[in-house]
């Protein structure tokens, strides 16, 4: 079962150089048999599913890369589209901002010895908030197989060009 996290994360250590794993990378993205599409720069990567198959839920990855003295060390998220993310945050946001003012009026009314109907703000901001979550989670759920798909081609990128080793 998938359980929904706010952007999950993604974090590795190779034992390469941050200019190897990055033109890796970009090899990658421009050989046919890569199933996404993204930006490379010197200190970070975006990968994003291709246009083609890109849908409202589809995730991006986007990773940093900073040369350690192990190696290279990636940290990345998953996330949705830049807009997704934002409508997201907005609808907290606004739930959240419409709860304390419903519970200031809602106290307000309880000085005044006003019978407190402001303060059914508490439990449906608490369902709002829920749908929300909730709506992440099947965002999460649709985008699941895309997000294998990103994270899978980071690893190939990775991967494919190891020296491989001669014993047995």
């Amino acid at each position: 079962m998938i359980t929904p996290r706010l952007r999950p994360r993604i974090e590795r250590t190779v034992a390469m150089p941050a200019k190897d794993v990055t033109s890796r990378m970009t090899a990658l993205l421009e050989s046919a048999a890569c199933p996404c599409e993204g930006l490379v720069l010197p200190a970070s990567m975006e990968l994003r599913v291709r246009e083609s198959d890109r849908h409202f839920w589809s995730p991006q990855l986007k990773v940093i890369v900073h040369e350690t003295v192990d190696g290279t060390s990636l940290t990345g998220h998953f996330g949705p589209n830049s807009n997704v993310w934002t409508m997201f945050m907005a609808a907290y946001g606004m739930v959240i901002i419409s709860a304390i003012f419903g519970v200031f009026f809602g106290l307000s009314q309880v000085v005044l010895g006003d019978s407190p109907t402001g303060l059914l703000c508490i439990p449906i901001a608490i369902v709002l908030v829920v749908l929300i979550y909730v709506a992440a989670g099947i965002g999460q759920r649709v985008g699941y197989d895309q997000t294998t798909v990103l994270r899978d081609a980071l690893d190939a990128s990775l991967d494919h060009a190891r020296p491989q080793d001669d014993s047995p």
